[in-house]
């Protein structure tokens, strides 16, 4: 099963850079319909750079075959809005890209979340990644401004390399596009993904279908991801809808008061109880934890007047029939206004700039909450990556909506060391209530916990 997130991760940036909103989510046609294929010309470019532009959420439906048995599950995409960044020495845009896959096979069923940051020129070309391993496009090719059915072409290729020291290369990615029938009013967008070696084998290989209408609108139809072991598994991710946030009919388009409902579930003294399950070094363990999260007093934090908050997290599991306990204390630091200054832990973090929560967001928002510093201790004398903060609302209910926060750590190799996802639900008389939350690491050992609140 761990191969089967190992190829789900590698497919991360085609989950979500060629991933697009908008429209609804019927497969291709078929028949009568691809009879009437369009002949006309659609701009595969312009509706690139739109959804570039927008923060994402997606969620899909896995199915497959692997060594005889079935495989079935779900994934969950979440991209934020683009911000300046450095890549390869130069500014150009960012964007944090988390998905996650939760796999059934056997009647077992394993979750592990995957995170990137994509890079962006300018002109919204895509210029790498870093997170699994370090991509760097060789030479960004732009989508075309005018497609047709017939039309196919190369994207980009990328070095893969180890991580961001690019000392070591481990193979290529290559992306080509080709142009399929569908309607009158719309055509089939086909988005090959060749993973290679060193050695010139492929290890996965995916195949992505979107539909283009003529007002520019881009739907995720579904992706094939197989791998090239000798019984040749596959993967189908079929895309429930364009995004998630918006795919309830009778959930509320109204705004939520998203900082003082936030702002009043972080900053509360409480102890909070949840069930524990996941894997700790490929041992499946079930548990409890404990968090304790103490009131607000006053201290300093940078050299200013700050208000401090302490946090114990208390993990009482089994794996394997062993006892296995740990705990974690952390101080967070907040200003006057409510705003995350910094953290002190493992790790001394310092926000890069206080963030701001939105005052009111709606099912559809999302973007960029933060990005922090994080170093060794106090002294500052030694970085040791940036932690990145997302946020997306989802429709729920008539009164109700799920605010979904996604965590990313990169360490100065540009790899991704650990991400979370935590869900909350917002209601419309400004609460916001814990749900559960999935946290995936890869030191000491490679773990994967969720933690569901009671």
């Amino acid at each position: 099963m761990d191969k089967w997130i190992r190829f789900a991760l590698a497919s991360l940036v085609g989950l979500l850079v060629s991933a697009c909103g908008g429209g609804n989510g019927d497969g291709p046609r078929s028949g009568s319909d691809v009879l009437l294929a369009s002949t006309e010309s659609f701009d595969l470019r312009s509706a690139w750079i739109n959804y570039t532009r927008q923060p994402k959420a997606l969620q899909a439906d896995i199915s497959g075959r692997d060594n005889g048995s079935s495989i079935g599950g779900r994934a969950a995409g979440y991209s934020s809005t683009l911000f300046p960044v450095t890549f390869e020495g130069r500014r150009v845009w960012g964007q944090v890209a988390t998905a996650e896959f939760t796999f059934v096979k056997n009647g077992e069923a394993n979750t592990s979340i995957g995170s990137s940051i994509l890079y962006f020129d300018n002109d919204y070309n895509f210029l790498g990644e870093s997170g699994n391993g370090f991509s760097v496009v060789d030479s960004p090719a732009a989508f075309p401004s005018s497609v047709r059915v017939g039309n196919s072409g190369l994207l980009f290729i990328a070095t893969n390399f180890t991580d961001a020291s690019k000392n070591t290369v481990v193979g290529s990615t290559q992306m080509t596009y080709t142009i399929e029938p569908d309607s009158a009013n719309s055509v089939v967008v086909a988005l090959t993904t060749v993973v290679r070696s060193i050695n010139g084998a492929v290890p996965v290989s995916s195949v992505a279908r979107y539909r283009l209408t003529r007002n520019g609108a881009l739907t995720r139809l579904s992706e094939t991801v197989t791998d090239s072991g000798p019984l040749a598994p596959t993967l189908l991710f079929t895309y429930r809808m364009p995004d998630i946030r918006l795919a309830r009919p009778t959930a509320s388009t109204a705004p939520f008061n998203l900082r003082a409902a936030l702002s009043g579930e972080l900053r509360r003294p409480q102890t909070l109880r949840a069930d524990v399950s996941g894997r700790v070094d490929n041992v499946r363990v079930a548990g409890l934890s404990t968090i304790s999260i103490s009131p607000l007093y006053p201290d300093t934090f940078e050299g200013r007047p700050a208000m401090a908050q302490s946090v114990n997290i208390n993990l009482q599991l089994v794996g394997n029939g062993t006892p296995i306990a740990t705990s974690e204390n952390s101080v967070a630091y907040y200003d006057t206004a409510n705003n995350w200054l910094g953290a002190v832990g493992e790790t001394y973090e310092v926000a890069n700039s206080p963030p701001v929560i939105p005052e009111f967001a709606r099912p559809g928002d999302g973007g960029l909450l933060y990005a922090a510093t994080e170093f060794t201790d106090a002294s500052k004398a030694i970085v040791t990556g940036t932690e990145y903060g997302t946020y997306s609302v989802e429709g729920e209910t008539a009164t109700s909506a799920i605010l979904v926060l996604n965590t990313v750590t990169v360490n100065m190799l540009g790899t991704v060391v650990d991400s979370g996802i935590a869900r909350f639900r917002l209601t419309n008389n400004g609460t916001a209530t814990r749900l559960s939350e999935t946290l995936t690491s890869i030191a000491p050992a490679p773990a994967t916990l969720t933690l569901t609140f009671q």
